[in-house]
């Protein structure tokens, strides 16, 4: 199967296309990243011929229209609605999606008949699972600012963190502190949260990686009833110092966090979903058994 994912700013296109990557070509399955803004719609079609294409709302225009009438694919929309007319009635293909990823709030923006898959974050194994230790990078705590609005009691926290633990900064979005080390790749970033002790997560997004990598996740949202939570500086301090002074408790911790994201919590789980529900059962056991495999290895 050919499949073709856009270049867009989407992590979870991103984190999709890494996870096929990593699939043995000898399965038959071919990823390809197309960037709209440098290849036309019809050009890719003609070039690539996919069995599958992952398109945005954005993307949708007449040339998709011709495509979907002169060449046989499958579809998968990501997005938060769909395209109206003038008189805000849904605007209609030649073919319906075989889904569309939406979260459950923005899927009444879509047609009722389209089926559809709430997307969910997961560990980015075809990312990380090779991230090492590295003392150069070590510390007690590290706080991942990409996507965090820095100000506030954001800027609270962080000043709190760096006055009372050895704590590094890293991500997207600065902060005025010598502990602000800037933003780094993909694989800088999962050495660095390999090499620290504890993550503190803003977002909820974050601590899959956390989990896989067996650093302890301390997490502002509620994103799974095992992982620690804080809601002030006195909860964030208890959570951080116990982690830290408690070496048994933390082992116990992070071994139920690795065997919580393993369980079903990484992209590859995720984006075998994706090809369950659309009648691709053979790529979705693929994926199952790739991640089963890094999993071993990684417990080897």
């Amino acid at each position: 199967m050919k499949i073709v994912v856009p270049q867009i700013n989407i992590d979870l296109l991103n984190d999709i296309a890494q996870s096929l990557e990593s699939l043995d070509s000898k399965l038959g399955v071919s990823t390809a990243l197309w960037n709209p803004q440098y290849k036309p719609t019809l050009d890719m079609f003609d070039e690539l011929q996919p069995d599958l294409v992952f398109i945005h709302p954005a993307q949708i225009d007449q040339s998709f229209v011709v495509a979907c009438q002169e060449f046989n694919f499958k579809f998968i929309i990501i997005g938060d609605s769909w395209i109206r007319d003038a008189e805000e009635n849904f605007v209609s293909l030649p073919k319906n999606p075989s889904l569309v990823m939406t979260s459950p709030m923005t899927s009444k923006n879509f047609p009722a008949q389209w089926p559809t898959l709430s997307p969910r974050h997961g560990a980015r194994v075809a990312q990380i699972h090779n991230a090492k230790f590295d003392p150069k990078l070590e510390s007690e705590v590290l706080v991942i600012t990409s996507g965090v609005e820095m100000k506030g009691d954001i800027e609270t926290v962080c000043h709190f963190l760096t006055s009372n633990y050895r704590t590094k900064i890293i991500g997207s979005n600065g902060i005025l502190s010598h502990h602000y080390l800037g933003d780094v790749s993909i694989f800088e970033r999962a050495d660095f949260i390999r090499s620290s002790k504890v993550l503190i997560d803003f977002l909820g997004a974050q601590c899959w990686d956390a989990q896989y990598l067996r650093t302890a996740p301390v997490c502002a949202q509620n994103v799974s009833p095992m992982i620690v939570t804080f809601r002030d500086i006195a909860s964030l301090s208890t959570s951080v110092d116990s982690l830290l002074k408690k070496p048994m408790a933390y082992q116990q911790y992070t071994d139920a966090c690795f065997a919580n994201v393993c369980d079903g919590n990484t992209y590859f789980h995720v984006v075998s979903e994706i090809f369950d529900k659309i009648g691709e059962p053979d790529i979705a056991q693929s994926l199952k058994q790739r991640i089963k495999e890094l999993i071993d290895d990684r417990n080897t």
